[in-house]
């Protein structure tokens, strides 16, 4: 059984992103007690660095900023805010000796830094390709500001470690927005949006690169102490582990989180989900690194999706993302 924390269990640290979002308020501005009114997080327990917060706080207060704060560069500010609030993970992230060990070090410890998302990396063909999967509610608001967040932090972190402007490319799920000059500021041109997943691509050479700020004896020193690894949030759990098994039922997924089939029923209503709808967003993600990276073809991506035959996978395709598999195909080629 996976370890994980369902939304009301403590498990946040306040360095990350709930320390970025209350030192970005301040530094606008904002009255903090406003900002936290209703989130059950008070000042005090920001300075204390034993504090822990649930997911259900943190939602609640990504709801708060985003409330007060409605501007269109609202999260790509809180993404480069959030590099500098990362306390020693931060510090080891950017004293890596090249790009590669400092993001396998942020495969290590996403959780703790992106508590709201769920990651997986992918190499081949000389590109790296690191899906994320955002694990707010499906109806949830913050997700589009989320998703800015992490990216412009993505970003940043790239180029503070290769000292340039590295050639990345983002896909949103979110439709084109009015305002792309925050986009294009933030995260430069190579942008596409209304796409089915959120992904973040760039050359593999990148991982080579060295990082002209690196520092070997601080590196190894920050690489032996403790890191605060944070337990997957519950939806990031059964994401992970849907990534593995695709066809795990939903009998069997709850025996897997140690729970009757009712109340896994409950708890994922609790959290905003149905079964279904994690199903369908795994399969999506599955079936568009098969299709566009891969370069399969419909009948051996139905095969892997367990379809019974190709049209019958071609309609669902069309039903999950709106695009044929080769309409998909074309879009990821432009």
């Amino acid at each position: 059984m996976p370890r994980f924390a369902l939304q009301d269990r403590k498990v946040i640290s306040s360095e990350g992103l709930i320390s970025a979002i209350a030192e970005l308020a301040l530094a606008r501005g904002a009255d903090l007690h406003k900002l936290l009114r209703g989130t059950g997080i008070f000042s005090d327990d920001l300075l204390d660095p034993h504090s822990r917060f649930s997911h259900h706080q943190l939602m609640r207060l990504l709801a708060q900023y985003q409330g007060q704060f409605p501007h269109p560069d609202a999260g790509f500010l809180l993404g480069q805010q959030l590099l500098n609030e990362l306390g020693t993970v931060g510090q080891a992230l950017l004293s890596a000796p090249t790009v590669g060990e400092s993001l396998r070090m942020l495969q290590r410890l996403y959780q703790h830094i992106a508590p709201l998302v769920h990651v997986r990396y992918h190499l081949y063909q000389r590109q790296v390709h690191v899906f994320i999967t955002p694990t707010l509610a499906p109806e949830s608001k913050a997700t589009e500001l989320l998703m800015q967040a992490y990216s412009s932090a993505f970003y940043a972190l790239l180029k503070r470690l290769s000292q340039g402007y590295p050639h990345c490319h983002f896909d949103f799920a979110c439709k084109r927005p009015r305002h792309m000059y925050e986009f294009e500021h933030n995260l430069g041109t190579r942008l596409r949006f209304a796409q089915p997943v959120y992904k973040w691509s760039f050359a593999a050479t990148m991982l080579r690169c060295t990082n002209d700020n690196a520092s070997l004896l601080r590196w190894q020193r920050l690489q032996s102490q403790p890191h605060c690894e944070s337990p997957s949030y519950f939806i990031a759990a059964l994401c992970q582990l849907l990534s593995r098994q695709p066809h795990l039922s939903l009998a069997a997924l709850a025996q897997h989180m140690a729970m009757s089939p009712a109340t896994f029923k409950r708890k994922l209503k609790e959290h905003g989900w149905r079964f279904s709808q994690l199903q369908q967003q795994q399969q999506t993600l599955r079936a568009v690194y098969l299709l566009s990276i891969r370069d399969k073809g419909n009948d051996y991506v139905a095969n892997r999706l367990a379809f019974y035959d190709t049209p019958n996978f071609r309609r669902a395709f069309k039903r999950w993302t709106g695009l044929t598999p080769s309409e998909l195909k074309e879009s990821m080629s432009l």
